[in-house]
């Protein structure tokens, strides 16, 4: 009897096989995708590069706003809006680790049934900051701390503010990090109790390299 035989080898083979990688056509796309990921990679390490090492300087600043509205069963509705703005200078006086002078412009606006009370406080003080990962990092973390002397008006009342931020710091190129910070401020003066607040800050930093 004769026997027959038939291969499966076309059916098992893997999807791959199907493709001759010495075609032309798919080497010359192999080789631009290769080419394009090492020019990706080149551009990410120079984006970080360079932004926080010692005596460059830092300019820029955050903010933050919170708005609360509370139904009272008694006396109505009030409504709390608060905006901090706090530009800075800084410079680096070692790599990762920068200190300098902050300025914080603080707006407080409260309403309680359409009587309006409002204030504004300016409070100027040193700041130092540290960044925890190495500085070729694209992505860094940091952690902020700053002493604030406030006037606050009306009432030209001062007091002292410290507070502590910390969180990550995205850099887009060789000159500019955008920061998400989660911080704690609170203040205490010899006329009131201490105040304290959590506050999440959106900053912008601007990082000016020097000339060697």
């Amino acid at each position: 009897m004769k026997k027959t035989t038939t291969s499966f080898a076309g059916d098992l083979s893997p999807p791959y096989s199907h493709f001759n990688f010495c075609n032309p056509i798919i080497r010359i796309y192999m080789k631009k995708k290769i080419i394009a990921l090492i020019v990706l990679n080149n551009l990410l390490i120079t984006a970080a590069t360079g932004q926080i090492t010692k005596k460059n300087w830092l300019v820029g600043g955050n903010a933050s706003f919170v708005s609360n509205k509370t139904k009272y069963l008694t006396v109505g509705q009030s409504k709390m809006t608060y905006l901090r703005i706090s530009p800075n200078i800084g410079y680096f006086l070692a790599d990762k680790f920068a200190g300098g002078l902050k300025v914080n412009i603080i707006s407080n606006n409260y309403v309680l049934n359409n009587n309006s009370t409002s204030s504004t406080s300016y409070a100027i003080g040193p700041f130092a900051r540290y960044y925890f990962l190495s500085k070729e990092k694209l992505i860094n973390l940091l952690l902020e701390g700053n002493y604030g002397y406030v006037i606050s008006k009306p009432g030209n009342q001062n007091y002292s503010s410290f507070s502590f931020f910390a969180g990550p710091v995205i850099f887009f190129n060789s000159s500019v990090g955008l920061e998400f910070l989660t911080g704690f401020s609170t203040t205490k003066s010899s006329e009131t109790n201490s105040n304290n607040s959590i506050l999440i800050n959106i900053g912008l930093q601007v990082h000016l390299e020097r000339d060697e």
